[in-house]
């Protein structure tokens, strides 16, 4: 028992308990302690699962939750989300509840002091590394910011790599991102870097792609390298051809196919298989197209499936207020590395415009938790923001 289970077990008797987060991990705290403590509903942002139940526990609206603190009902509430940071800003500075006790992956966290603008070596192994190992793309889609890109285009130095993946492992990342604003299966070395990456300890590494490459081989080899998920972007039919050019629906599709029976045989040979994911890009398709494309993935055994919001990349003509400010929480669960190894303000500063580090000539241990960093995350805490994020739509 560590010192969090300690102080849930001590701080939590007589109490009611409130699980944020309707996932795998808020179902394993139900089935551990549901019969040690009360637990009295679950809150989930997730709007869909509002009314629903996990192990029988009613899962409601988030504002539920404030609504009983500010009615002084006597509640714990247990974070079991594995991007915590966001929930801990969400309950500390949205809802002026103190975060204290996270579940996650069988065990408990103390997160009570991690909203700082110093980012805490306890939670290095939950905060993501997204690495551009390409800013390269083959596709030409209209709802991408590439088109304004003028960065130098190309692949990210090897021994630069592996510098920023040994500097990452030794202290204790170990979510790997490997991409940011390009295709990464245009990256040739790409399972050379996996398999870099896994044999110095990263445990969860995975690729977001257009798919036009995605072969059942390239599937095969980047998972014998040991890639752990692909995520494969997707938009209903009649929007796919009118958003995405120099490539049919037909054939990202056939891919999808090809590759989920793929998946299927490496399963059935006991071989390690990368799972799937399809994540659904659709703000002009209708909910019937949307759910007709669902139902034809998950006819070929793609299990699971998120249907996505476009972003503005930070293209609003007038900012938001202050006194509205949602502090963002990716500069609180991930790293942003571009591949020339400056660190990007995040993945939407897609042009590198606001640069809080270059591991080309620094560490990363020095540079995540430099004055500048720091200071652009306690601009995140106090609302005091740079342009990009005043007129970012994840602000509003």
């Amino acid at each position: 028992m560590n010192d969090a289970e300690k102080l849930f077990l001590t701080q939590s008797e007589n109490k009611r308990i409130v699980v944020f987060g309707a996932g795998q991990n808020g179902k394993d705290f139900i089935d551990k302690y549901n019969s040690l403590r009360t637990i009295e509903y679950v809150v989930d942002n997730n709007a869909e699962l509002w009314g629903c139940a996990v192990c029988g526990t009613t899962i409601k609206n988030p504002k539920e939750l404030k609504k009983d603190f500010d009615d002084n009902k006597d509640i714990f509430t247990v974070i079991a989300i594995g991007r915590y940071y966001s929930v801990c800003l969400q309950l500390n500075l949205h809802m002026k509840i103190k975060a204290q006790i996270a579940y996650i992956d069988g065990e408990f966290i103390d997160v009570s002091e991690i909203i700082t603008d110093r980012l805490s070596p306890m939670n290095f192994h939950n905060t993501t590394l997204r690495i551009e190992t390409t800013n390269r793309c083959n596709l030409k889609c209209s709802f991408c910011a590439r088109e304004q890109l003028s960065r130098d285009q190309g692949d990210i130095d090897d021994d630069l790599f592996k510098k920023i993946i040994n500097e990452a492992a030794s202290l204790g990342f170990r979510k790997l991102d490997l991409r940011n604003f390009g295709e990464p299966l245009l990256d040739k070395k790409l399972e050379k870097r996996i398999f870099i990456a896994k044999k110095c300890g990263f445990t969860n590494i995975f690729i977001y792609t257009n798919g036009s490459l995605l072969t059942p081989e390239r599937y095969k080899s980047l998972s014998d390298a040991g890639l752990n998920c692909v995520i494969i972007s997707l938009s209903p039919k009649r929007e796919f051809e009118l958003t995405r050019k120099r490539v049919s629906y037909e054939r990202i599709f056939n891919n999808i196919i090809q590759i989920a029976k793929a998946r299927k045989r490496r399963i059935t040979e006991e071989l390690y298989a990368a799972s799937i994911e399809v994540h659904i890009v659709a703000p002009a398709s209708t909910d019937d197209e949307c759910r007709r494309t669902e139902f034809d993935l998950k006819n070929i055994g793609i299990k699971k499936i998120v249907k996505v919001h476009i972003h503005n990349w930070s293209d609003f003509t007038e900012a938001c207020s202050c006194e509205k400010h949602t502090p963002c929480h990716r500069l609180f669960d991930s790293v942003t590395v571009l591949r020339d190894g400056k660190i990007a303000l995040c993945c939407i500063d897609y042009d590198g415009k606001y640069i809080l580090g270059d591991l080309a000539e620094e560490n990363l241990a020095d540079a995540i938790n430099s004055d500048k960093y720091r200071a652009m995350r306690k601009a995140q805490l106090t609302g005091k923001l740079p342009s990009i994020c005043k007129t970012c739509s994840n602000f509003r």
